[in-house]
């Protein structure tokens, strides 16, 4: 089982709650989600096991509570780029993307990692899939004739090459990473300029 045991409102135990995820964020992006422990997220959070178990049952909790977190956090920057996406041309658009990807795993270094974790709930799948309707819906507007399935294949491909840019990021100077993120714009501009004809 891998429900939330205890879901806090407001006060300490919310205070609580944010503590013992970031302390698992921490944690995992440090060792991966197969080495992470509960011992291990109670101790970086300052808490007892006891504590970290009165919210979470286990392992697998912690880990949809964070992808959880992760979306929402991502899902306001993502919505502002969805209402600004029609007053950019495709450059501008990519560069935005990609630089709002980029950002955000430089913040949140688990985040590829744990959002590749294989998890079979329809919850799990509709929280992944949320930063793609985004995408799809941008892209719908960009472009009206696409149907939904076509702008969610568009937005999922999408995502796959932004999720690229992780493993090229590891062991490279800031120089390389600069160079990398340029490569990955030119791709992108290709893929969505064949793609959404009919807007640029």
């Amino acid at each position: 089982m891998s429900n939330v045991r205890r879901t806090p409102q407001q006060g300490r135990g919310a205070r609580r709650v944010a503590q013992l995820l970031e302390a698992a964020s921490s944690v995992m992006a440090e060792v991966g989600y197969q080495a992470a422990t509960m011992t291990a997220i109670a101790e970086r959070a300052g808490a007892s096991i006891g504590t970290l178990y009165q919210y979470y049952p286990d392992k697998d909790a912690v880990l949809d509570a964070l992808r959880v977190q992760y979306v929402k956090e991502f899902e306001a920057p993502w919505a502002a780029l969805k209402a600004e996406g029609q007053k950019l041309d495709l450059k501008r658009l990519v560069d935005s993307m990609v630089d709002l990807f980029v950002e955000y795993i430089a913040r949140r270094p688990a985040y590829l990692p744990l959002m590749t974790v294989p998890r079979n709930s329809a919850r799990d799948m509709g929280t992944r899939n949320r930063l793609r309707e985004h995408l799809a819906g941008l892209f719908r507007e960009r472009q009206p004739d696409l149907t939904h399935e076509e702008a969610f294949r568009i937005a999922n491909m999408t995502m796959q090459v932004l999720k690229g840019l992780s493993p090229l990021f590891d062991g490279a100077s800031a120089k390389e990473k600069e160079a990398i993120i340029g490569e990955f714009k030119v791709l992108l501009v290709e893929y969505l300029s064949a793609r959404l004809k009919a807007t640029d």
